[in-house]
């Protein structure tokens, strides 16, 4: 099974290099490259049908497999590969569903141990992402509308509109600055300069949390990895019973050197042996078990 695994993950790791790799001037315009990289998107369209169909057979609950998202993934992203091959459908369309190819890389979250940390942190803080949406969105729509106002005049060129302006703030408040929309205006810089001042105290009291929720797992995965694994004892006949009740210290039980295990027990006082895997008395009277005082 983990070979099956490790190979299927190489093969979307393959068939999503072959994918972006064909973008590059130098494969399209070189003729052999492109017969190559289209043969091996041709082998992983053939394992990945091949892998689908076989998890199909294998799967003991048909119900429960069509109902998993990531079953529908596979599935979609296998359709590209036959539509490729008949020539009415256009390029447009297939390049199109030919992202679908992508979205199996979230199937290393099943396999990886931080990315499992990561989606569980993801979805214990959906209230902190949440209030950071919030908390982008207000400051956003008051700052593009503030320095559309002041820009409007002497900077109507790159501030058209309050929508067009909240591209400016949205990479304001993020702190990425791409610099193609800037403010020109003293008023406008001043409103840009404790927009960027604000984003500092919006954003970092919700990733905080997000943060912390991180460390809280991973702390905990690592705790369970560390853990011991349990061996299971199975108990056969009389004798492992008595070994065991004889590691209780409630049982009152005094172990005595000599060909057989005996025991002086609590309530009749009687000894006690171990004879071919059964408990008997010492009148030779067969004993189903004991009772702890």
């Amino acid at each position: 099974m983990q070979v099956m695994v490790a190979v299927s993950m190489a093969f979307i790791v393959l068939s999503v290099s072959a994918y972006c790799f064909k973008t590059l001037k130098a494969v399209e315009d070189s003729t052999p490259i492109k017969k190559a990289f289209n043969t091996v998107e041709f082998i992983c369209g053939i394992w990945f049908t091949f892998e689908f169909v076989l998890r199909i057979a294998s799967s003991p609950n048909k119900r429960e497999f069509i109902t998993q998202p990531m079953n529908w993934v596979d599935f979609l992203a296998i359709w590209p590969f036959y539509l490729d091959l008949i020539p009415s459908i256009t390029d447009p369309v297939i390049e199109i569903l030919a992202l679908t190819r992508l979205l199996r890389l979230f199937r290393f979250f099943k396999l990886n141990l931080g990315l499992q940390i990561l989606k569980h942190t993801m979805v214990a803080s959906m209230r902190e992402l949440f209030l950071l949406v919030l908390l982008i969105m207000i400051p956003v729509v008051i700052f593009a509308s503030v320095v559309y106002l002041t820009e409007k005049v002497d900077n109507a060129a790159k501030f058209k509109s309050i929508p067009e302006a909240f591209w400016w703030a949205v990479i304001t408040i993020t702190t990425v600055g791409y610099g193609d929309i800037v403010p020109k205006t003293t008023a406008g810089k001043m409103f840009g300069s404790l927009c960027a001042a604000c984003s500092v105290i919006i954003t970092a009291l919700p990733i905080s949390i997000i943060g912390s929720n991180f460390s809280l797992y991973y702390a905990h995965a690592q705790a369970r990895l560390k853990l011991p694994k349990k061996a299971r004892k199975t108990l056969f006949g009389a004798a492992n019973v008595l070994v065991t009740q004889s590691s209780r210290p409630s049982d009152d039980l005094s172990v005595e050197e000599g060909d057989g295990f005996q025991a002086d027990h609590a309530p009749n006082r009687r000894a006690t042996t171990v004879v071919n895997g059964s408990v008997v008395a010492g009148d030779g009277a067969p004993i189903g078990g004991f009772s702890k005082r």
